[in-house]
Formats: structure tokens, C-alpha cells, sequence
């Protein structure tokens, strides 16, 4: 809801009338003097101050201005006559300000909120991404940074290792497949995001892309000794960008294993359904808990846990798989039966020659 703040001591000043008409009951009128007992509002979208009288209540124009200057990207509209001396005494350097000489169209006054306020979301909007991203590198620097430590502790090792070199060289490829797997999700991630990745969507045979996801994570299941079974669906010709939805449920597998513990369950199943193919990939694991699930596809909030043997991941590839899916029109939905294991399902279109 946008909130206009009004200071003037002049209660019959005619642009009340157009800011109510432009904000109905969100435009706020308060006084100059004291306007600091009858100000309640903490986070307006724009103020409006009337400079008419700035001789006379340049004290209260400048602490109002001085309070609201505080506040990121909050615009300051000064309201001044046509005869009227602009203050430059005030240090307007950091604030979004511009100047309303009345009397002004009503045209104009609206022109003039409008820029403003959008001006003010824009930057707000931004500010609060650049933050995001900080924040995003932040966690990417800290999770490279281990693998990249192990590989280079290793590395100094072998300088002195013994013949027998087998050891070294397993956590060596297992920190180095870590890290690059890490750095692939990233470059996804960012990506998709800024519109670089562009789907080659086309009509697929869905029991064929079954089939390669089977091949490509059966071996994975057999070392914690995971029965991998897929169920086919009556129809199977979807719309989609082939080797995106691979590896969309090669990370919902690979995400299974980690949480099932041996001789457990995985099943990739798809239902035909009037809008299309329903997809899950339900398992027999350790389950969630209902607290984790929004985290889950957070790319801003490093979240991942152990799996039941010590399995680690990057923690990206959720988010990424969410971000692809997104891109065919669904998300992935969760659905939890804690402790007994859980199902992570989403929609596919139905392709043009099903």
C-alpha cells in the first residue's frame, strides 16, 4: 500500500485535495510544528515538504528532512512557491529529492509522486538484490574454499607420498568432482537468472529421458544397495527442454540416495493428467521435516544436511532444479510422510503431437 506523508502548516493548502483525490486515504497530512509528537509512520513511499514558509519553521523543515534522510532511497518532494528561494543550505547530496513549484496541474503533482515513488521501488528493489547477491557470494567463496584447501593439502602430500598412492588419490577426485559440481550450479544459478540459459524446448518421449536418468544414477543407488524403479505413464510425449529436466531429476535422485538409507526405496514415477504429466521422485528415506522445506530451494540461504552415510552436496542443485522447472511453467512441490521418506513432484506439458 502505497503511503504519502504531507508537512505543512498551511491545513488548507489545495494540493491536500489532489493528494487525497491521487491516494485516497493513504496520503497523511501532519504539521511542521511539533510534527514530532504526531508522527507515527515508519516507512512512507514518499514525503512531501512544504517549504513555503521556510523562515519561519526552518528548524522543523530541517530536522524533518534530516529524520527522513536516514532512510534509504526514501524520495523527498519539496513543495516551494514560484517566488520562492529554493534552501540550498539543506544537504540534499544523499537523498532522491526533486522540487513541485505551486501552483502545479494536477497533472503534474501526479506525475511528479509517481516518478518519484517508482524511482524510490526501483532502487529499493535493487539495493535489496545487490545485498542478496553479497550474500550469495559470500557462501559460494566459503564452499569453494574447502575442496579447493583439500586439493591443495593433498597435493603437498603426494610431494612425499609412498608408492601406494590410491588413498590420496580418492579424496583427491572426490574434493575435485565436489568442486566442480559446486562451480557448474553456480554458473547455472547465475544463469538462469540473469536469462542467459535459453531452453530448447521440443516435443520428448518422457520414458526415454527415464531411461538415461536410470542409466546415469542406477549405479549410485547399487553402492547403498537402493532399489531405482521407474513407472511409466499411459502417454509420455511432454514439451520440454531435454536435457534440462535430465538434470533436474538426476539432482532429485542423487537427493534421494544421499536420505535413504541401504536397502531403501527410490521410485521415478509420471502420471498423465489433463494439464500433463505428473513427475515424482518419491523415496523411502529419512524423510523432512515441514521447517525445512521452504530452505530447501533458497539459493540465498546455504542449507543442506549429511546423508544417512556422511553424503555430502553442493547445496545448489535444489534451487537450480526449482529455477528449471519454474522456466516450464511448474515448480517442485514436496510432500512429507516423516519419518518414512518423502516425494518431490512437479507438472510437465503435454507436448504438441501427444
Amino acid at each position: 500500500m502505497t503511503q504519502i506523508i504531507f508537512f505543512t502548516n498551511n491545513k488548507s493548502h489545495p494540493i491536500i485535495d489532489t493528494l487525497y483525490s491521487l491516494f485516497q486515504k493513504k496520503a497523511m497530512i501532519f504539521s511542521l510544528e511539533p510534527w514530532s509528537k504526531h508522527f507515527n509512520s515508519t516507512d512512507p513511499d514518499l514525503i512531501v515538504l512544504d517549504l513555503q514558509d521556510f523562515h519561519k519553521y526552518a528548524g522543523a523543515i530541517r530536522s524533518i528532512f534530516q529524520y527522513f534522510q536516514k532512510m534509504d532511497s526514501l524520495p523527498i518532494l519539496f513543495l516551494v512557491n514560484h517566488d520562492a528561494k529554493i534552501p540550498f543550505e539543506l544537504n540534499v547530496e544523499e537523498a532522491i529529492i526533486d522540487f513541485l513549484v505551486y501552483p502545479s496541474s494536477s497533472d503534474i503533482i501526479s506525475f511528479k509522486c509517481k516518478s518519484l515513488i517508482h524511482m524510490s521501488h526501483s532502487i529499493r528493489t535493487a539495493q535489496r538484490n545487490h545485498k542478496q547477491m553479497q550474500k550469495f557470494v559470500g557462501i559460494v567463496s566459503h564452499d569453494l574454499r574447502s575442496p579447493i584447501t583439500n586439493v591443495k593439502l593433498i597435493a603437498e602430500l603426494l610431494e612425499e607420498a609412498p608408492e601406494n598412492l590410491s588413498t590420496f588419490t580418492k579424496s583427491l577426485l572426490k574434493s575435485a568432482n565436489w568442486a566442480y559440481q559446486l562451480i557448474n550450479d553456480i554458473l547455472d544459478l547465475t544463469a538462469m537468472e540473469t536469462g542467459r540459459i535459453k531452453l530448447d524446448k521440443m516435443d520428448q518421449d518422457f520414458n526415454e529421458i527415464a531411461e538415461e536418468v536410470i542409466i546415469e544414477t542406477k549405479l549410485q543407488a547399487a553402492r547403498k544397495d537402493i532399489h531405482l524403479q521407474y513407472e511409466e505413464p499411459k502417454a509420455s510425449v511432454v514439451y520440454v527442454d531435454r536435457k534440462r529436466i535430465i538434470q533436474v531429476l538426476i539432482n532429485l535422485i542423487w537427493n534421494a540416495i544421499k536420505f535413504t538409507p541401504r536397502s531403501g526405496t527410490i521410485t521415478l514415477s509420471a502420471v498423465a493428467e489433463n494439464s500433463g504429466l505428473l513427475v515424482s521422485v518419491c523415496d523411502t528415506g529419512v524423510g523432512i521435516t515441514i521447517d525445512s522445506v521452504p530452505r530447501l530451494f533458497n539459493k540465498h540461504e546455504k542449507f543442506f544436511t549429511h546423508g544417512t552415510e556422511g553424503e555430502s552436496g553442493t547445496g545448489y542443485g535444489l534451487p537450480l532444479s526449482q529455477e528449471l522447472i519454474n522456466a516450464h511453467g511448474s515448480r517442485i512441490e514436496v510432500k512429507m510422510n516423516h519419518p518414512q521418506g518423502s516425494c518431490f513432484f512437479f507438472h510437465l506439458p503435454w507436448g504438441y503431437s501427444a
